[in-house]
């Protein structure tokens, strides 16, 4: 018992030693800046939260900027319409006009945005739906819906 409580006890000095240090530095002359001072601290502190020594959803610490990304539907008679960005977050819409998905996206981050659910007797096509999100928020993303039904044609090997 006496064993394991010194084990712990080190660790925590080692761990607070290493922060002071790193706190300390960017003092002048290196190349690092905070940003990477951070990360290191980061990743000390919280190693699940790290792939290759950068942190993975930190933005306070890396300095990525996040932003909105949405359009415009225009033909919408009615709700049902369900959008979805990158396999992920849904979205669904009853009228025309500006939307915007709730989750926003990390500078240099790809988008595609698809139709997950058709409304009620009506065909909703997407423009612009796939790109990049860069320096700025993505508001050029166009639903446009009309009167129609998809139809699913399966053949039998024919």
């Amino acid at each position: 018992m006496k064993h394991t409580i010194y084990i712990m006890l080190r660790r925590t000095v080692v761990i607070g030693t290493i922060i002071c240090l790193l706190g300390s530095c960017g003092g002048g002359g290196g190349e690092s800046d905070s940003s990477e001072v951070g990360d290191a601290l980061f990743c000390i502190i919280w190693p699940l939260g790290c792939l290759d020594g950068k942190p993975q959803n930190s933005a306070a610490l890396t300095g990525t900027e996040y932003y909105a990304v949405g359009g415009t539907v225009t033909g919408l008679s009615g709700a049902g319409l369900v959008l979805q960005i990158n396999s992920g977050d849904d979205l669904a819409l009853a009228s025309n006009g500006e939307f915007a998905f709730a989750a926003a996206l990390a500078d240099g981050a790809g988008y595609s945005i698809m139709v997950k659910t058709q409304p009620d007797g009506q065909l909703c096509l997407v423009s612009s739906g796939t790109g990049t999100v860069e320096n700025g928020a993505v508001w050029n993303v166009t639903i446009s819906c009309s009167p129609g039904t998809v139809e699913a044609n399966i053949g039998y090997g024919y």
